[in-house]
């Protein structure tokens, strides 16, 4: 470390002079390090790095952070090291998850009305075809039968009802 900002003095709740003149792998936790690790040679070799890291706070919460390591140069070229740019993009990070998540449920509510839609259409012939066999079937088996088939239908309808109103977003 040869310069810390106000924020990385924030964030570990230290003073500048604590970092100043200690190397990276004796700051950071050996698992933060571990990620950071491949990323600081790529700039030790001469390339500009842009990663995001995910991690869990010493105060127990989820961050994100955008990191940019852009090397440092001699005025021959040489590389003496690294500029390293830290953004905390958490929230951005979050909202785009909630996004993603209603997007993802309003694909399932339009696929659940879909396939409401379609099968309600396969029902209502079934839904029909006990009242109009009714008067022709005399037998007491036969009957029943159709009860049971009218019941089924009828339970077959109450679902389909249901998942068309998730698919709308009604409540019941």
């Amino acid at each position: 470390y040869r310069f810390v900002n106000r924020y990385h003095e924030n964030w570990f709740k230290d003073s500048r002079r604590h970092f100043i003149g200690r190397k990276v792998e004796e700051v950071h936790r050996p698992s933060t390090y571990a990620i950071m690790r491949p990323y600081s040679r790529r700039a030790l070799a001469g390339e500009s790095v842009r990663y995001e890291h995910e991690m869990t706070g010493r105060d127990g919460k989820y961050y994100c952070f955008d990191v940019q390591y852009i090397p440092r140069r001699a005025s021959d070229g040489t590389v003496l090291g690294y500029f390293s740019l830290v953004f905390d993009v958490t929230e951005r990070v979050l909202r785009d998850r909630q996004l993603l998540r209603t997007q993802r449920l309003e694909s399932v509510g339009r696929l659940a009305s879909g396939i409401a839609h379609d099968l309600n259409n396969i029902l209502s012939p079934v839904l029909m075809a006990p009242d109009l066999l009714r008067d022709a079937v005399r037998d007491p088996a036969g009957k029943e039968l159709l009860d049971l088939i009218q019941s089924c239908a009828l339970r077959g309808a109450a679902v389909l009802k249901q998942l068309l109103m998730f698919g709308r977003g009604e409540e019941e």
